[in-house]
């Protein structure tokens, strides 16, 4: 298995819906031996000590690509897109990449039809324009071409979960509400959790 990061050029996707890549890679995982029997599945873990990779920040958001594949020809290929940074709260503060952040941000309803790239793009860097770093999707996740141009402008999304309920005032006690309220939240971060711009806490 060989595994190698790109900078992302600014390339869409190719007709099978993996990211282009152009160029030299700028690290490389240490090949690693897998056997694999026929319908076998089996987790690996990638390494990669110190990589050369700048931080993604919203005034400089830099994206790669990881492609991963077999050293046959013709094999299967894997490319995922990412930005390499690190989001934590202390104290009552965001801090991203070390850096104390203000989650200056707007909000509003999702669209009701569907829009184009150039529509999101244009939305998200009138709120950059704005002085502001970060958006709340409502409601629910929104389409995730919203989070891709977010990565790519450099706005940060606070996505809202498709839940609501005032425990307060309607008190659920049923426990298929809260299986279905855990598998949602999952089902969430696993669907939006290799995107920079994504603040969940």
């Amino acid at each position: 298995l060989q595994a190698r990061v790109f900078p992302w050029q600014g390339e869409g996707r190719d007709d099978s819906g993996q990211w282009v890549v152009k160029g030299a890679p700028v690290a490389l995982f240490p090949p690693m031996k897998v056997h694999l029997g026929p319908n076998e599945e089996r987790q690996v873990t990638l390494r990669l000590e110190n990589p050369p990779l700048a931080f993604w920040f919203p005034h400089q958001p830099q994206l790669y690509v990881l492609e991963l594949r077999f050293d046959r020809p013709d094999t299967d290929v894997l490319r995922e897109r990412f930005g390499w940074r690190e989001l934590w709260c202390e104290k009552g503060d965001f801090y991203l990449n070390g850096k104390k952040v203000h989650l200056l941000a707007t909000s509003w309803w999702p669209p009701a039809q569907g829009v184009s790239r150039a529509f999101v793009e244009a939305q998200l860097r009138g709120i950059k324009a704005m002085n502001t770093v970060a958006f709340r999707t409502h409601t629910q996740p929104w389409q995730r071409l919203w989070y891709e141009v977010a990565d790519e402008v450099g706005v940060l999304m606070i996505p809202e979960a498709a839940i609501w309920n005032d425990d307060t005032v309607y008190r659920v006690t049923d426990p298929r509400f809260w299986d279905n309220y855990a598998a949602h939240l999952r089902t969430m971060v696993r669907h939006l959790y290799n995107h920079p711009s994504i603040v969940m806490w």
